[in-house]
């Protein structure tokens, strides 16, 4: 659990170092010539940051809102206007995404050795239901492989 923390803790600091790093070059290309750039306060790139990483846990705005006390209107102006915000939420989104993705394949990888195990090493009636689940599961993958196939012969 203390680990877990301390992951959360990096990851949080992680984020927060790259809204402040972003933040000031965005400032710096998209601000017109007279205008004076002024540092966001640490305390806002915290808040982003956990912000960030509450949204991509799947919490509602209001609910992440009144965790880090912040106003809801607060959180829809960064959704609507905060370009950087966005950058850093979408890179969470995609790196949570991934590694759902290597969970998904690893347990999907694991199963079929499962399979495989029961299929050349159980009863008749195991070996059978074995393979049934296996052409089951392999099913959508041949598809997908048609799918693919024809496209490329398309192009």
């Amino acid at each position: 659990m203390a680990k877990a923390r301390r992951e959360t803790g990096s990851e949080a600091e992680r984020l927060a170092a790259l809204l402040g790093a972003v933040r000031h070059t965005s400032a710096l290309i998209d601000a017109p010539a007279p205008v004076r750039l002024r540092a966001l306060p640490e305390s806002s790139i915290a808040a982003k940051a956990n912000a960030i990483q509450l949204i991509a846990s799947g919490l509602r705005l209001s609910e992440v809102a009144r965790r880090l006390e912040l106003g809801r209107r607060t959180l829809y102006h960064w959704l609507a206007e905060d370009v950087v915000f966005n950058a850093a939420l979408t890179d969470e989104l995609a790196r949570r995404r991934q590694s759902i993705r290597e969970a998904a394949a690893a347990t999907w990888l694991a199963a079929l050795d499962v399979l495989r195990d029961v299929f050349e090493s159980g009863s008749t009636p195991e070996r059978l239901q074995a393979a049934a689940l296996a052409l089951k599961l392999a099913r959508p993958l041949a598809r997908r492989k048609d799918r693919d196939d024809e496209r490329r012969g398309r192009e």
